[in-house]
């Protein structure tokens, strides 16, 4: 594709988090969506209340490059859990994105305007961000936040106790291993409960256990969270776990 800029904006009040808009122009073909993929998983790793992707100057050189929208859309809802809105696109692009019958993951809009007004409309229940040491307490503080917050979203006790088990393991995994300032997202949902850390270590989050405990480390992330992954940020990354709701 040509030339794009990546614009970041105040949040509206009712979002969780800064809402991000990506514009695209030129020729989107698989080359492309590469580079597409690239640019909107980078964006969801500032975990944003809404991502706007403006496709008011993309032509589409072949209709399976534009698999990796909702492949991305996808990802969106398992981290951040935030709402992705396509803007702008020409007639010929929008009908492609429509053929794909995909919308449940992403929303497409004429204009603008009417980007912004579906961004605004609430996706979940609440947001919280905090900044920690990596220190050897800080799990314990994170398993103190993720508990008001659970009670203040009304997140059912048993839920509450898997996303305490997998927050701590987040928590303490950026501790030994990154080493570095790390910050805590947790996104409350309708159905699902977000838990987040970002680091800002280079190095590969690692599914090892830690002495200790037999259940301990990201194995145990990985047998409680219904889907969880790790986000290159390029001065770091985001270990993150999607929780359901229902239980």
């Amino acid at each position: 594709m040509g030339n794009r800029l990546m614009e970041i904006e105040p949040a509206g009040p009712a979002l969780g988090g800064p809402v991000v808009t990506l514009r695209a122009a030129g020729r989107l073909d698989l080359a492309g969506s590469v580079r597409l993929r690239t640019l909107m998983l980078k964006a969801l790793a500032e975990a944003p209340g809404a991502l706007l992707v403006d496709l008011g100057g993309v032509e589409v050189e072949d209709e399976v490059a534009l698999m990796v929208i909702p492949a991305v859309c996808r990802q969106a809802e398992a981290w951040p859990g935030c709402r992705v809105v396509l803007y702008g696109a020409s007639p010929p692009v929008g009908r492609a994105l429509r053929a794909l019958h995909m919308e449940e993951h992403f929303s497409i809009c004429a204009n603008e305007v009417q980007a912004r007004a579906a961004a605004a409309r609430p996706a979940g229940i609440g947001a919280w961000a905090q900044r920690f040491d990596p220190v050897s307490g800080a799990p314990a503080d994170a398993r103190h936040l993720l508990d008001w917050c659970c009670e203040r979203w009304g997140v059912p006790d048993p839920v509450r106790a898997q996303a305490r088990h997998v927050c701590s393991e987040l928590v303490a995994n950026a501790v030994l291993h990154a080493r570095t300032t790390l910050e805590l997202h947790l996104r409350g949902r309708t159905r699902h409960l977000h838990v987040a850390v970002r680091d800002f270590s280079v190095g590969a989050a690692r599914i090892v256990a830690r002495s200790g405990p037999p259940a301990s480390g990201l194995a145990v992330v990985a047998a409680l969270a219904s889907g969880w992954g790790v986000t290159p940020t390029g001065d770091g990354k985001v270990v993150w776990a999607t929780l359901s709701r229902r239980h």
